[in-house]
């Protein structure tokens, strides 16, 4: 029997077309096709037929860019297969798209990219991330599957954590998740069982409300620690290699780079400033960091292919791409007094395209990982 195990996000999911301000088709991505829709376009009535030809690379099997643009998107955003022939003509790489399944042994999981904007949205609404199952076909039985039902046991557990006590305790929660994955990677280096009994006794017993206590009044204090609060963003900011990787969005926002140096050259105002922007997250957008971990603990708990060597890769990604979406977002905060929900939707989707579609970022958060104590970075960054 196959299992597919979907988020909310995916079902709801809608393109706007020409309202989108951050269109894909105007990302510079490959946008692939079928020899069979190729042959569609050429059936297709003339002369609109040749036109969209003239857009194809045949021996590439994908649509040609200008510009990293579409040839096919028009002016004000819209693509012209749609307007001249309807939704049903599109590419399947068009129709899916932010769309994305991902096969484990017998179980799929179903979700939506952050690189679009209406997802990014969806991360900014006080509404929690819920997921549903389907199951279809006949049963069968695949090797990964029992470890990968170990791992999508504790994610589930996981994910619960993060939605109980909603706005509150996000570090803590974070500590936990780090904690829990450092267990199981320990658990694998050592060729130890990762059964799931096993398993699930570690978690009964970390997972005690005494202990959530004792780690959530810890995490507090040390999230108290202003000094070291600004020790850890300053050594982030003033890596030369986040500005050189981000470059492409500093172009975007002018002022970026001329607050970084506005908190490099005064820890005082950085500290005022962490902390006031923390309360205008909290007042405005308070449930952003747990729609966002548990949509990373959804999309990258499990690695591709449940690959216990890979397990935790995805995450450490995720955690860095967060806190350079919070430094922009405070950068944005810090020059117009406020963040707009749209600001914040496309700053999302711009770190995430980048991570998302570009391994040289991948090497980036694995750079980040090795020079900052990871769990500081993220509380320090505005959980």
């Amino acid at each position: 029997m196959s299992t597919c195990i979907f988020m909310d996000y995916y079902a709801n999911f809608s393109c706007i077309g020409g309202d989108c301000p951050l269109t894909c088709c105007a990302a510079g991505w490959k946008i692939s096709l079928k020899d069979s829709e190729i042959e569609m376009y050429r059936n297709l009535p003339e002369p609109f037929s040749s036109e969209i030809m003239k857009n194809i690379n045949i021996e590439k099997k994908e649509f040609r860019l200008h510009d990293e643009r579409c040839g096919l998107l028009t002016k004000d955003g819209w693509c012209r297969i749609v307007r001249e022939c309807g939704e049903e003509k599109l590419s399947k790489t068009c129709t899916i798209f932010p769309r994305w399944l991902v096969k484990y042994g017998s179980f799929t999981h179903a979700l939506v990219e952050m690189v679009c904007p209406v997802v990014a949205g969806y991360m900014l609404e006080p509404d929690p991330i819920s997921f549903g199952i389907e199951k279809t076909g006949e049963e069968e039985f695949h090797d990964e599957d029992e470890l990968y039902l170990t791992l999508s046991f504790v994610r589930a557990k996981l994910v619960d954590l993060f939605q109980m006590d909603r706005g509150k305790y996000y570090f803590g929660k974070v500590y936990v998740i780090f904690k829990v994955q450092e267990y199981l990677s320990g658990l694998y280096e050592r060729k130890s069982s990762l059964d799931r009994k096993r398993v699930e006794r570690y978690l009964d017993s970390y997972l005690k409300q005494d202990n959530l206590e004792s780690i959530y009044h810890q995490c507090q204090v040390v999230e108290d620690k202003t000094v070291k609060q600004v020790k850890v963003v300053t050594g982030f900011l003033n890596d030369s290699s986040l500005k050189n990787n981000l470059s492409g969005i500093m172009k975007k926002y002018r002022f970026f780079e001329h607050l970084f140096q506005e908190w490099l050259c005064d820890a005082e105002l950085l500290k005022r400033d962490l902390k006031h922007f923390k309360n205008y997250l909290r007042e405005n957008y308070l449930y952003f960091p747990e729609n966002y971990f548990v949509y990373v603990l959804f999309r990258d708990w499990i690695p591709l292919e449940v690959n216990m060597e890979k397990f935790g890769h995805g995450l450490m990604i995720r955690v860095v791409e967060f806190a350079i979406i919070q430094i922009l977002a405070m950068t944005f905060w810090k020059e117009k007094g406020f963040l707009d929900k749209l600001d914040y939707e496309i700053m999302i989707s711009s770190v995430d395209r980048q991570f998302s579609h570009s391994s040289k970022y991948e090497k980036m958060a694995e750079e980040y990982t090795k020079k900052y104590e990871l769990m500081s970075a993220l509380l320090f960054l505005i959980l």
